[in-house]
């Protein structure tokens, strides 16, 4: 008979420096204070209006966008980041029907 029995080598790693701190770690919930509300409002404000005047057709708008998603604070602008990328969506099918258009009139010229 064969010997399938797997021996494997042992590891025997020293204790960690923190030992169990991070097991039992409960954060302390940090109470934030009415002008720290009032600047985060005035800041939520800045970013709409930089959402709402960056024109639909340039890529700044995509850099924003994509921007305040990297940052994770796309859920407070949800309805504004929706509403510009429908207007995106539907300048850019306007464009391209436009051109198609334009393309089939041509043929039509020189098929004449």
């Amino acid at each position: 008979m064969v010997d399938t029995t797997i021996t494997r080598p042992l590891a025997n790693y020293h204790s960690s420096v923190w030992g169990d701190y991070f097991l039992s770690y409960t954060p302390q919930l940090i109470e934030i204070g009415s002008q720290e509300k009032h600047e985060l409002e005035e800041l939520k404000e800045k970013v709409r209006q930089m959402l709402v005047e960056t024109p639909d057709n340039s890529t700044q708008k995509l850099v924003l966008i994509d921007t305040i998603q990297r940052l994770g604070v796309a859920y407070h602008f949800e309805n504004e980041i929706k509403t510009s990328i429908q207007n995106i969506f539907d300048d850019s099918n306007k464009i391209k029907m436009k051109i198609t258009m334009m393309i089939f009139a041509l043929l039509l010229f020189v098929l004449d």
